[in-house]
């Protein structure tokens, strides 16, 4: 992203290890980092790209959002953990999309994509990856942003680090944080900015959209009218997953990105207010990643594993 990386080999069920990885600079971005400076990062070839509030372009009327599927054994091929995230706003992002590799000391090698500097998803080499979804909480508050949340939860290197780091007081708000790690762990950690509910993966594997699944947090939705096309989503991804015809594999968790299904409001979403701007899939336990800008249905694929 912001160059693109030739095209390399596609995830397979077949071969977890072919991958491409692409060089330095190519198809995405370095960045250094001092330690205990989650929210500034400063380039390696000059600039700053300074200390913002946290930003997430809001949802209006259930029509955009971010559909998640995560799973792993009993329910994948190899007993590794995939993910698979789309990620949908407003078409005019769709080229500020970026990919960042960090290197940070003392913490481990993270990559992320989001727009410019605010990271939606990411994972590091310790095995810990952050997908997930936005909410639509009614008891924000001042407090620390999303921006820096994120950074802290993607330092971790263990699920249950990372889970503290997510449930922090001083949250202004919080998202659906899909924590994952290769050690076995999926959890959902379904957020407000002053309670929150863990909902695990069952029978291996999770789906999730933009808008409270747990009944506890259901009270902290902030317009319940306003979530119909997320509960399309949710409700496409599930059936899916249930009646996929065997073991979870990168082909068919591209598939179920590439969904048509109950279009405008589809798991792959085309022209219109909100469209998918990219779209991820990772393989958590081989700490590599296919995504692009774009729909997964019409798009090529870029190419990152750490070394």
């Amino acid at each position: 992203m912001g160059r693109h990386a030739p095209p390399g080999p596609a995830l397979s069920g077949n071969d977890s290890n072919r991958y491409s990885l692409a060089a330095p600079g190519n198809g995405r971005h370095r960045r250094r980092q001092r330690p205990g400076r989650a929210g500034f990062v400063r380039p390696r070839n000059g600039g700053d790209l300074g200390r913002t509030p946290s930003w997430s372009p809001p949802l209006r009327g259930g029509k955009g959002g971010c559909s998640d599927f995560a799973a792993g054994p009993p329910a994948t091929f190899d007993g590794g953990i995939w993910l698979a995230h789309n990620n949908d706003l407003g078409p005019e992002v769709r080229d500020r999309v970026v990919a960042v590799e960090w290197q940070v000391e003392d913490q481990p090698r993270l990559f992320t994509l989001g727009v410019g500097p605010f990271i939606s998803i990411g994972y590091n080499a310790a095995g810990l990856a952050l997908t997930g979804n936005e909410l639509s909480p009614n008891d924000d508050k001042i407090g620390v942003p999303r921006l820096l949340l994120v950074r802290d939860i993607l330092a971790q290197r263990t699920a249950q680090a990372a889970l503290t780091a997510a449930a922090r007081p001083e949250r202004a708000s919080s998202y659906n944080q899909l924590i994952s790690h290769a050690g076995g762990t999926i959890v959902n950690f379904e957020g407000a900015a002053t309670d929150y509910e863990l909902i695990y993966a069952q029978a291996g594997w999770t789906v999730h959209t933009n808008h409270y699944c747990s009944t506890k947090m259901a009270a902290y939705e902030r317009d319940p009218a306003e979530i119909r096309g997320s509960c399309l989503r949710y409700e496409r991804a599930r059936e899916l997953m249930e009646t996929r015809p065997g073991p979870v594999t990168p082909e068919m968790l591209k598939t179920f990105l590439s969904d048509h299904a109950n279009a405008p409001d589809s798991l792959c979403r085309h022209s219109g207010e909100t469209e998918t701007v990219f779209w991820a899939i990772i393989d958590l336990t081989h700490g590599a990643i296919e995504y692009s800008r774009g729909q997964p249905c019409a798009s090529t694929p870029q190419y990152f594993r750490f070394d």
